[in-house]
C-alpha cells in the first residue's frame, strides 16, 4: 500500500545510511547467508541497546529508591517494568 511522504514499509531509512552494503556482508567470514529486507541497521541497533540499557538503568534507580526509602511498594513498580508479554 501507499506509505507516508512516498516511503513504503520497508524503504530504507535516511536512504540507507548505516546500513552495510550485501556484498560487504557476505564477505564476511562469519556469514553464511544474506540479510533479510527486514533487517535492522547499525544506528537501529545502537538506539535499540542503548534503550535497552536505559531501561534497566532506571529500574535499578527505582529499586534503590526502594531500598532508601524504606518503602518497599516502589520494588512493584521495578517488578511492573519487566517486559512480560
Amino acid at each position: 500500500g501507499p506509505g507516508a511522504g512516498g516511503f513504503e514499509a520497508h524503504s530504507p531509512f535516511l536512504f540507507g545510511l548505516g546500513d552495510l552494503g550485501e556484498d560487504v556482508v557476505t564477505g564476511l567470514p562469519w556469514v553464511i547467508h544474506s540479510e533479510p529486507v527486514n533487517a535492522l541497521s547499525i544506528p537501529t541497533w545502537a538506539i535499540h541497546f542503548s534503550s535497552v540499557f536505559e531501561f534497566l538503568f532506571a529500574m535499578r534507580i527505582i529499586w534503590d529508591y526502594a531500598e532508601a526509602t524504606d518503602n518497599p511498594k516502589w520494588k512493584g513498580l521495578t517488578w511492573g517494568m519487566l517486559p512480560l508479554h
